[in-house]
């Protein structure tokens, strides 16, 4: 049984992968690990939904055995960010340890647990600690803005910002390539196709995602 394991997959990447691995033969069972909202995704026979707990991670662990982990925690608001961006995917990587066949991961352009950013940062704090697992083949993915208007929740300044990525994209050339805006299909697609393929680079960006 090919199997995959999703967490994320109420937001903005996690919901189009979802859809992309129900529609691919390729795995025959995808586990929806989450909180309660997970409850309003559709039922389909090939997915199961565990309810679960980050901060007591508990879960029937055999379901990771040789399995495609994807993580697709999005950015956490009131204080939650270095929790859900952070702790929460190590905590799962934690699990996952000499179980995995891979494990993909949504972190962010300019990733650096020395950079100044604070977003930056914690992005790349997260992609260092996954460096003391064996989580078989680990797939990185920085995307820069998500150019996504039509999401449930969006401020003024997301609105702003997107429009500017988007008609700015002519200069974004050179070593800015990469600094593009993305819609979140793509990464989702990459991230997917990648797993199924069994490709073995380690880190994904712009020009890699829309290929």
């Amino acid at each position: 049984m090919t199997k995959a394991v999703l967490v994320g997959a109420t937001g903005e990447v996690g919901s189009k992968v979802l859809n992309l691995l129900l529609d691919n033969s390729y795995y025959s069972k995808i586990y929806v690990l989450g909180r309660s909202s997970i409850y309003n995704i559709k039922d389909e026979e090939k997915i199961e939904k565990i309810l679960i707990d980050f901060e007591d991670l508990k879960f029937d662990e055999t379901i990771l055995d040789g399995a495609d982990v994807f993580s697709c925690l999005g950015t956490g608001g009131n204080g939650q960010f270095a929790a859900i961006d952070l702790k929460y995917p190590l905590t799962l990587a934690l699990k996952c340890h000499n179980r995995v066949k891979s494990f993909n991961i949504v972190s962010a352009m300019g990733a650096n647990s020395k950079s100044p950013s604070y977003y930056q940062k914690i992005k790349g704090q997260a992609e260092e600690g996954l460096k003391q697992y064996n989580l078989g083949i680990v797939r990185i993915y920085r995307p820069s803005m998500f150019l996504a208007l039509d999401r449930k929740i969006i401020t003024k300044k997301e609105i702003i910002l997107i429009h500017m990525f988007t008609m700015f994209k002519p200069l974004f050339i050179g070593p800015l390539k990469n600094w593009q805006g993305i819609r979140p299909i793509q990464v989702a697609t990459a991230m997917v196709n990648n797993a199924i393929y069994g490709d073995e680079r380690k880190l994904y960006k712009y020009e890699d995602m829309v290929k």
